[in-house]
């Protein structure tokens, strides 16, 4: 899959996001605007999760 074809998912409701006014991000289903920092930010929260939850799978196997 190419760049062109990423489409950001909402963090509120998983719905796709597009571009809106002033550099935002907004939902189109549930209508949520992402401002870059807040974008940023519960992004680097979410990838944050999935490590420590990968983290803690191989520390399970060992």
């Amino acid at each position: 899959m190419g760049d062109d074809d990423y489409c950001p998912q909402c963090f509120e409701c998983d719905g796709e996001c597009v571009n809106g006014e002033n550099g935002t991000l907004v939902c189109e289903y549930c209508g949520h605007v992402y401002t870059d920092e807040e974008w940023d930010e519960k992004n680097d929260k979410e990838i944050a999760e999935y490590v420590a939850f990968l983290k803690s799978l191989s520390e399970v196997s060992e």
